[in-house]
């Protein structure tokens, strides 16, 4: 009954929370007041004898229930003071637990998890019911969980440590590498009672080892097969590693190397050399140094290398030489050979006086070759600038120079042009420099040579000087086959002169002299004779041994100068003229007399060319045009036999010639005078009768030199 009771007072909430003890207490006293209550209700005599009854029966018991009351209450005192020390110590556990970075867990003897921390719970996104038993294998990564599975119940059967690395999967889906580590609990008896064990991230650890063994692997793989020979060796020489591709270098395979000395895949003759340079590296510890030396193959060829080291210190403290030698065998087979190529350039370049030059326009920066510092009479020195080379040109040349260079600078464009040296012992050189442009315009370079000229133009002028002399020798026999025209031309003024004479004689003979007339004949015989002048002038030009002026000048003047020379030659062969040129047409710079000269050969071969037709009229055309190239053109053409198949590609050549009494020198003067002034002389066929010669000049320009 007093267990109903407890049991009814038990559902309170505050009496669950009180000690066994206390609450059977509490059942005996509310039996106690129910039974008291039930004699209370009984009626007569009855009820004094069970009041009386139970008065003794409630005093004894009242007794008994104060000293057990007493002592429950001390054991209810201690046990609530061990169950307070027990929460807190298993909640100061908790929060070691949770404090620990790992994720912490515990199972029963046959394996099932019981126990997970907050931290393992917070990392998987499980709740405790669905990781405990074997939930927790949900967390492992598809791929592991077989093999984490076999390991942990393994351990089980066999009692012993449980450690696998596996994936665990976080509450967002992502996996992470762990340690899984458990270990038994035994009781004294030696069973076990309790497996505990965390899960430790290593997943940092985990990549960072792999990509350490990829690194590892990698420069294993460049170690053993790039293409650089690499050495370990010890302070005394002894070759400690060698990698696959330095052995095969070097015709041996690395176990034949290992071991020997490294002296042997040098020369005797450069072992000396290499042994002072190890003593550097081996004294001058951490330090990288390099040099060039000879390597000698297992089967005696030789080999060129660079070779870099260093000495370190392994952890035992001995020293040790790290050698990384690359092959520059090529390298220095190119530079013997450029160096012989150089030797060469410079000796030719010494023989044909023609220097080389450099020139970077953004920094003024200039190169010369050895040659060139000679030109210039300059010593050799590391740099040269743009005064140096202005300061060596002639004063009168030195405008136009400067203005080229000031071109070439700005515009980037190729230059080509010659000027005079004046050196400090006072000679003069002739040279004649070219470049080309090369690069982009913020980096504009100009690459070039500047040849020294001056004996080739002294040749020029002594050959000119003889042309010149062939030259008036020529126009002296042209002069004298027009002896006749010339004579005429003289004879008409002078004739005139003698008559207009005897007229103004006359009108002042008379009675009255006619002053009036008198004056208008001397003034016929002023005009008469300044013609007669003219023609005598113009003969002498071309009979006198007089230098080359070149002077601008129009081509038609010079036309109508020689056609008053063979007027009479004209006339007296029947030949009519006919020109046809140009008006206003630019000048050219030429020499008046070597322009005579040309076209008074060219009128005379049309004239010649004509003088046997007799079945059709003789008629020369003289024509003048500037070309659709602004070049000036002149063109003779006459109506005659024509040129011959054959003599076409020499009708130029010296001393050939298609007239039985002639030298061949007329039109081999006449290319060398048009070509001396930039031109071009040349023949054709026309599509009638007769043959055309024609010549072109460059107009001349405000800045073209005489």
């Amino acid at each position: 009954m007093a267990e109903c009771l407890v049991l009814l007072v038990m559902r309170s909430q505050m009496v669950k929370s009180w000690h066994p003890a206390e609450q059977w207490l509490l059942g005996s006293m509310l039996l106690v007041l129910l039974a008291a209550a039930c004699i209370w209700l009984v009626p007569g005599s009855l009820s004094i004898v069970l009041a009386s009854t139970l008065a003794v029966v409630l005093l004894f018991s009242f007794a008994a229930l104060t000293r057990a009351f007493g002592r429950t209450r001390s054991q209810l005192a201690a046990a609530l003071q061990g169950r307070a020390r027990a929460e807190k110590a298993e909640s100061e556990l908790r929060l070691a637990v949770d404090a620990i970075p790992a994720l912490v867990w515990s199972a029963a003897p046959d394996g099932s998890r019981d126990f997970h921390s907050r931290r393992w719970l917070e990392f998987t996104g499980l709740a405790e019911g669905e990781a405990a038993g074997r939930g927790w294998i949900s967390a492992v990564h598809p791929e592991d969980r077989a093999a984490a599975a076999e390991h942990w119940y393994a351990a089980i059967a066999a009692g012993k440590p449980y450690e696998v690395e596996l994936r665990g999967r976080s509450a967002g889906g992502e996996y992470r590498w762990f340690l899984a580590r458990a270990e038994p609990l035994r009781d004294p008896a030696g069973a076990i009672v309790k497996w505990y064990g965390s899960n430790t991230d290593i997943d940092d650890r985990k990549r960072a080892v792999e990509a350490l063994a990829a690194s590892e692997a990698q420069w294993r793989e460049v170690f053993e097969h790039n293409p650089v020979m690499y050495f370990m060796v010890d302070a005394v020489g002894t070759v400690l590693s060698v990698n696959t591709f330095g052995a095969a270098q070097l015709g041996y395979s690395v176990d034949e190397l290992l071991g020997q000395s490294v002296l042997q895949v040098f020369p005797e003759e450069d072992r000396v050399f290499v042994l002072d340079n190890v003593a550097t590296c081996l004294n001058d510890v951490g330090r990288r140094h390099n040099w060039e030396v000879r390597k000698v193959r297992k089967d005696g060829s030789l080999l060129w290398v660079r070779e870099n080291a260093k000495a370190v210190r392994r952890l035992d403290n001995e020293l040790i030489l790290l050698v990384a030698c690359e092959d520059i065998t090529q390298r220095k087979q190119t530079e013997d050979a450029l160096q012989r190529s150089e030797k060469f350039l410079a000796e030719a370049q010494r023989l044909s006086h023609t220097g080389s030059f450099g020139w970077r326009t953004a920094t003024g920066e200039i190169i010369w070759s050895d040659e060139t510092f000679s030109i210039f009479g300059y010593e050799k020195a590391p740099s040269v600038n743009i005064d140096m080379v202005v300061a060596r040109i002639h004063p009168d040349d030195r405008a136009l120079a400067q203005q080229t260079i000031d071109r070439a600078s700005s515009d980037g464009q190729d230059f080509n042009h010659g000027y005079r040296l004046l050196l400090p012992d006072g000679s003069v050189k002739f040279v004649h420099a070219a470049a080309r442009a090369v690069g982009e315009a913020a980096d504009l370079t100009f690459v070039g040579a500047v040849t020294d000229v001056t004996e080739r133009r002294r040749a020029e002028e002594e050959l000119h000087e003889a042309q010149a002399e062939l030259a008036r020798v020529a126009r002296v026999t042209a002069l004298g086959e027009l002896t006749a025209s010339i004579a005429h031309e003289v004879n008409q003024p002078l004739a005139a002169v003698v008559t207009n004479a005897e007229a103004c004689l006359r009108w002042l003979d008379r009675d009255v002299p006619n002053l009036t007339e008198a004056r208008d004949a001397m003034k016929l015989i002023v005009s008469d004779g300044k013609r007669a002048g003219e023609v005598i002038k113009r003969v002498r030009a071309l009979v006198n041994k007089a230098a080359t002026q070149k002077v601008p000048l129009s081509l038609n003047d010079v036309v109508r100068e020689v056609v008053v020379l063979v007027q009479h030659e004209l006339v007296s062969r029947r030949v009519s003229l006919r020109l046809e040129l140009a008006p206003a047409m630019p000048l050219v710079l030429a020499d008046r007399v070597e322009l005579q000269q040309v076209i008074l050969n060219l009128v005379i071969n049309g004239i010649e060319a004509m003088q046997s037709l007799t079945d059709r009229p003789r008629e020369l055309v003289i024509r003048t045009q500037q070309n659709d190239r602004d070049q000036i053109q002149l063109a003779v053409r006459d109506c005659g036999i024509g040129l011959a198949a054959g003599d076409a590609g020499r009708l130029f050549e010296a001393f050939f010639t298609t007239k039985s009494g002639g030298m061949g020198m007329g039109l081999s003067i006449c290319r060398s005078i048009i070509d001396a002034h930039g031109g071009q002389l040349s023949a054709s066929n026309n599509a009638g009768p007769g043959a055309t010669f024609q010549f072109t000049l460059p107009q001349h320009r405000e800045n073209d030199r005489p």
